[in-house]
């Protein structure tokens, strides 16, 4: 049966259009689950998840990508900065700061420890 065949299910939904869209909202919830295990700092997981959704929905909203596609880019920048992030877990912002301040937009050199001036650099002879 051709789309254009499908029983419509109201406000111009099909079937075949209802099923993807609760197949994409089954990735995304996977998805969503895997970016805050990615993170590097686990607290307060119910406001986590809520960020990351959201992230997800401006991400997608901003960039024109799907939801899925955007689920997907935020984990691979999540993946990034878990591994550029080189400070003690009590420095690291609380998942739900991070992803509520779209701190995935930064530029991902900027992530990590701030570099440790050597004491030439700090005397301005570097």
């Amino acid at each position: 049966m051709t789309d254009a065949q499908q029983p419509d299910l109201g406000f111009g939904e099909t079937e075949l259009t209802a099923r993807q869209k609760a197949k994409d909202a089954k990735e995304i919830a996977r998805l969503v689950e895997e970016i805050y295990s990615a993170y590097p700092r686990k607290r307060a997981p119910g406001y986590a998840v809520t960020a990351i959704n959201k992230a997800v929905r401006d991400v997608s909203g901003s960039t024109g990508k799907s939801k899925v596609d955007a689920a997907k880019w935020l984990l691979e920048m999540t993946k990034l900065y878990a591994s550029r992030e080189t400070r003690p877990k009590e420095f690291v912002a609380y998942p739900a700061s991070w992803f509520n301040g779209k701190c995935y937009n930064e530029d991902p050199k900027d992530w990590g420890a701030p570099k440790r001036m050597t004491l030439a650099e700090r005397m301005g002879e570097a």
